[in-house]
């Protein structure tokens, strides 16, 4: 962080970030770009790209459990086919490159390998030299489940979100509770201004967008609140001023409710009003961008505003960085900033040791379902008839219009003479009638 030109401070199982004093050009312009998780790999290089998957066998008793691979030539220009993994080296390439991703209960990894690394002739030999690294006990499987690069994104991508909440609380001058943060109801002028920056006002009630968890039929959670869209992400605000107020309700817990469940929160500090992390009592919340006005509207010098970031341990460094320009006038650069360092800010919190080990559980469990299925569907995918069996029908692929229909193809199936060692015979007034579980486990038995 002091490479940065930052100086962190442990204060309430926080670090408080500030800038050194150093000469900056204010009229610095920063580049303001979404920073993208790791899980999003797939999609950016993979996803309609031609590439290969592989998979590990449910009983591999390796250490790393169940691996899923995905590979494909770096550069770009060579294409091979999908289903084939017999796939000679790029031709005009000594020493050629390959993408992968490499998922597993402990890691997932993303980069690109060098085949003469291996001592590979093809992508079959450099997969299985993977597998030799990885000391598994059995070798990847080429994945031909139909729906695999659907399955695999949605996987990766399981904690990745284009939707964002954010608190956004304004801290008058003296107060130093959050029971005090809280209670305040009115909007002065410059936190309005603000909130304009921030999005538009909308009304709660029908409202069609993302509602961030506020109640949009009945106005029990304000009938207001500021939402925006940005760059494809859908922001909602819980603005403390915004949220309902109930003097019997000594506890905020209303608006704590909201406020204290997001990754983000906004400090807007008034006047000489002065912040501590340790005023806000949330184990959630994980990120606090603080701004502070510098000049008032009455001042002949334009409104301009100093932004502040604090991060809970083990929260790493994310843009846009504040020792480029930690100083902006009101208008739509201030959004810009505010609004991409709020949504890099929550993907960088998830980062964090609390959530990994959360994102860890998760994942483990989501890669065992998915590689099980595409081993259940290899499975059905190679019984194949006897030596001088005619081939079956295959079964109607289209929505079935009624039960009649259903039960005329699985009877054309199944009455292929030796193709089955034990036939089934349902009459036709006798439930339940077959269905595509019974059929796979006929098929588990054949």
């Amino acid at each position: 962080i002091r490479e940065k030109g930052k100086a962190a401070q442990s204060f309430g199982g926080y670090e408080e970030c500030e800038l050194y004093t150093m000469p900056r050009n204010e009229d610095t312009c920063i580049v303001y770009e979404i920073e993208y998780h790791e899980s999003e790999n797939y999609r950016r290089y993979f996803k309609g790209h031609p590439h290969l998957n592989y998979f590990t066998h449910s009983r591999a008793e390796s250490k790393q459990g169940h691996c899923l691979l995905s590979i494909m030539p770096f550069d770009s220009t060579y294409q091979f086919n999908q289903l084939s993994s017999n796939v000679p080296l790029h031709p005009n390439s000594s020493a050629p490159l390959y993408r992968i991703i490499l998922r597993s209960q402990e890691h997932f990894l993303h980069g690109v390998i060098q085949a003469k690394d291996f001592h590979a002739s093809d992508v079959r030999a450099c997969v299985q030299a993977l597998a030799r690294e990885l000391a598994l006990q059995e070798q990847f499987r080429i994945a031909t489940y139909p729906n695999a690069e659907s399955e695999i994104l949605n996987m990766d991508e399981s904690f990745v979100k284009d939707k964002v909440k954010i608190g956004v609380i304004n801290i008058k001058p003296g107060q130093k509770t959050e029971l005090e943060f809280l209670s305040n109801r009115d909007e002065p002028g410059p936190f309005r201004d603000f909130l304009a920056i921030l999005g538009d006002r909308v009304d709660l009630k029908g409202f069609p967008e993302f509602d961030g968890g506020l109640d949009i039929r009945n106005d029990t959670t304000g009938k207001y609140s500021v939402y925006t869209r940005w760059e494809g992400y859908e922001v909602m605000c819980h603005v403390a001023t915004l949220l309902p107020y109930s003097p019997t309700d000594e506890q905020m817990v209303q608006k704590k409710r909201h406020i204290g469940n997001d990754l983000v929160c906004i400090i807007f500090l008034e006047g000489d009003a002065v912040f501590s992390p340790r005023a806000v009592k949330s184990r959630y919340i994980h990120v606090f961008i603080v701004v502070k006005l510098l000049y008032e509207k009455e001042s002949a010098l334009p409104v301009r505003y100093k932004i502040a970031t604090v991060c809970r341990d083990g929260v790493p460094i994310f843009s846009p960085y504040l020792m480029e320009k930690n100083v902006f006038e009101h208008g739509p650069e201030l959004k810009n900033f505010i609004i991409c360092k709020c949504i890099n800010s929550e993907k960088a919190a998830v980062k964090s040791p609390k959530f990994q080990q959360l994102q860890k559980r998760t994942r483990t469990y989501l890669l065992q379902h998915l590689c099980r299925a595409m081993e259940d569907y290899e499975c059905v995918r190679k019984i194949t008839p006897r030596k001088g069996v005619r081939n079956p029908p295959q079964l109607n692929a289209e929505v079935y219009e009624n039960v009649e229909r259903l039960v005329s193809d699985y009877r054309k199936v199944f009455s292929v003479p030796k193709l089955c060692d034990v036939v089934f015979v349902v009459s036709a007034n006798q439930l339940p009638i077959f269905g595509e579980f019974i059929l796979l486990r006929i098929c588990y038995v054949i």
